[in-house]
């Protein structure tokens, strides 16, 4: 998707991803798109890009010089003023610069992709290593063959090289090695151990980073600014009371299609777009007060959760069983609806007995 959309384009597409999470979430259309996306752990479309761009860059950027798109980028890295308007290139860069702030990952030190004669991607091991056979099989050809291989592959590597090899069959082994005591395999893992002593001392500079802590750091680095992005905005305050961290996630994954539907009644309390008159009041001309049926007070999340005469014993009984789990009896909403309650789960499956009973949303 292209990074340099104009903003009309980009509100449509906000507008789909609206229409789209109030539809899968069960509420309404009306919603703002940021509390949906909180809810549903969706990242915004700007920040989803910039994700993919990144992670791009640090691919094209792993790729041999002889490949056209990574020499145009070296090119274009090495120009004084590569351009006057940023392009989706340079918007592009910028962002990893972003990242290199925040993750101290710089897409510059990446690792480079390996390759067969400069053009073939290695995507499996050399046939040789397939044809020497496994330690408690070897036949003795193939060990004849292992020496050649290895030999070989000493002779090939700079006298400052540390090399150790394996056929995995000590991997996962709790116990000394099969292999202890022999001399080259002594002296193998010598080698490696020093290495790792090495690797845990070098320089920041001397760090190489794979397309794996890349993709990591990509997220993390969106993460950061779609939370400030959460703490900063003006909609979807209700629900950030409750939910206030992007990262953390609501479960969506029920047993029956029953708990499913009264989890997402607790999700429209948490965002305030619930059936209550309150809010119907807004959006819904068909309803002609904001106030309870009952008792004629404004019925909104709190006066349905705590004040309301007609939900008394429901409610008492409610209270009664999280003072047994929690040992203290819910005074305010933040007790009832955070998601990151150390009871959540067991909170949430008494809201969901609450609200079976009470019957307000069955209609």
């Amino acid at each position: 998707m292209c990074q340099l959309l104009k903003e009309t384009w980009l509100d449509k597409l906000n507008e789909i991803q609206r229409k789209g999470l109030a539809l899968c979430l069960d509420l309404p259309s009306q919603s703002s798109l940021e509390a949906l996306e909180v809810l549903s752990g969706t990242l915004p479309i700007d920040l989803r890009r910039e994700e993919m761009a990144i992670r791009e860059l640090g691919k094209i950027n792993s790729y041999s010089n002889n490949v056209p798109i990574k020499r145009k980028f070296e090119i274009w890295k090495e120009e004084e003023n590569p351009e006057k308007f940023i392009s989706p290139l340079g918007k592009m860069y910028q962002q990893t610069e972003d990242m290199k702030d925040t993750e101290l990952v710089d897409i510059n030190k990446i690792e480079p992709q390996y390759e067969y004669q400069g053009l073939v991607s290695v995507i499996r091991a050399p046939d040789y290593w397939r044809n020497i056979g496994s330690s408690k099989s070897r036949t003795t050809a193939q060990i004849e063959d292992g020496k050649q291989i290895i030999s070989e592959q000493l002779k090939s590597q700079t006298p400052n090289t540390a090399v150790a090899f394996t056929d995995g069959s000590c991997l996962g082994n709790p116990g000394p090695c099969g292999h202890a005591n022999i001399k080259g395999n002594d002296e193998a893992d010598s080698l490696a151990k020093e290495a790792a002593k090495e690797a845990e001392t070098l320089a920041v500079d001397d760090i190489v980073f794979t397309k794996q802590d890349v993709k990591k750091a990509a997220r993390n680095s969106v993460t950061k600014k779609w939370q400030r992005r959460w703490e900063n905005s003006n909609a979807g305050r209700h629900y950030f009371r409750f939910h206030p961290e992007v990262k953390n996630k609501v479960k969506k994954d029920f047993p029956s299609k029953r708990m499913y539907n009264t989890c997402n009644i607790i999700n429209s309390l948490r965002t305030g777009y619930s059936k209550l008159n309150a809010y119907q009041f807004i959006i819904n001309q068909h309803i002609n007060s904001e106030t309870c049926d009952h008792c004629k007070q404004k019925e909104n999340v709190q006066h349905y959760l705590f004040e309301c005469d007609l939900y008394s014993d429901a409610r008492d009984k409610l209270f009664h069983q999280i003072y047994f789990i929690t040992g203290q009896i819910p005074t305010d909403l933040d007790n009832l609806l955070t998601i990151n309650l150390p009871n959540a789960e067991s909170i949430n499956q008494l809201l969901a007995e609450y609200i079976e009973e009470t019957n307000r949303f069955s209609g």
